[in-house]
């Protein structure tokens, strides 16, 4: 579970053991949408997003920036998110 508050992450912990995760390997909904973008305008080798269809933020991305290089590769999930009150 990631916790945004303010437009900055404050805290990540692992849904599945409630550990904490080092914040540096995670985005905000905004940053989602950035790596999305970059993504776009450097005409990476594949893309791939899906969107929350009420609340448009994305769901799920797969991007590789080149077919040529091993494990370089980028996938994302998000799901439950709330908006902050």
């Amino acid at each position: 579970m990631v916790t945004v508050r303010g437009g900055a992450i404050v805290s990540v912990e692992s849904v599945a053991t409630g550990a904490p995760q080092d914040p540096a390997f995670y985005y905000t909904v905004e940053g989602l949408f950035d790596l999305l973008e970059d993504s776009i305008d450097q005409s990476v080798a594949s893309l791939s997003a899906s969107y929350d269809s009420g609340l448009g933020y994305p769901t799920s991305g797969y991007i590789d920036r080149n077919q040529m290089i091993a494990d370089e590769e980028l996938g994302f999930q998000s799901s439950n998110l709330q908006p902050q009150r």
